[in-house]
């Protein structure tokens, strides 16, 4: 046996009563999963069922240590300014260290994903205080996109900017099956898309005009307009 590793022989205790008479004795629930060999969760989970059925086995806990002298304010949670900052801290931390936000679909994510959720809705809402943006402003760079609405106007606007410069450059509009380039399958689709919108009524004004004005002829269904209807 290695001096050194005096519990690394040592059998594991599983026996529930024991943990928890452990626990009244004052040893908390990390220092009793070392000491049996257990996971820390598990004695965790069993002492806070036991003590949360009846709380007053808590106060008996105290009883058997002469009501030791408790911290200034009494047992509370930390405070949420506190709990805030260290979210916000794990936050810039895994922009810094991934190059990205967390999402909210990968395991191990999530929290940090509402929470950074979270404080974008408090922004908007007038509810964020201005010490807390200036904070991620600073250390989550990027962290306050757009809303959802405003994005794809943008990118609508994009995907028609991109059109005009195709029609200007090619004298015709983008066609799917003989596209060379990535973009002219993209934009060949994104057009049969806003057609689908104006056939059945789902189309803006706003966006039918925009595409009327800036490119005359993109309402052919079919074979792509000629030269002369673009010009």
């Amino acid at each position: 046996m290695n001096p050194a590793e005096p519990e690394s022989w040592t059998p594991q205790h599983w026996s529930r009563e024991e943990w928890f008479y452990m626990w009244s004795k004052g040893l908390d629930p990390r220092r009793i999963a070392i000491l049996c060999r257990v996971p820390y969760r598990k004695v965790y989970e069993h002492i806070h069922a036991k003590v949360s059925s009846k709380p007053e086995r808590f106060g008996l806990r105290l009883m058997l240590h002469d009501h030791p002298k408790l911290p200034p304010g009494g047992l509370k949670k930390p405070t949420p300014k506190i709990l805030w900052m260290e979210r916000a801290e794990e936050l810039a931390e895994f922009r810094r260290v991934h190059g990205r936000f967390p999402r909210g679909y990968l395991e191990g994510e999530q929290q940090l994903y509402s929470f950074l959720q979270h404080q974008r809705k408090r922004y908007r809402s007038g509810k964020l205080t201005g010490s807390r943006k200036s904070f991620l402003d600073a250390h989550v760079p990027g962290w306050l996109t757009p809303p959802k609405k405003e994005r794809e106007d943008a990118l609508w606007e994009q995907r028609v900017g991109e059109l005009e410069k195709f029609v200007a450059e090619h004298g015709r509009y983008p066609r799917y099956k003989t596209a060379v380039e990535p973009l002219e399958k993209v934009l060949a689709v994104w057009m049969q898309r806003q057609r689908y919108c104006l056939r059945n009524g789902i189309l803006t004004k706003t966006r039918t005009k925009r595409l009327d004005q800036a490119l005359p002829g993109w309402r052919v269904v079919g074979n792509e307009a000629r030269t002369r209807e673009i010009s």
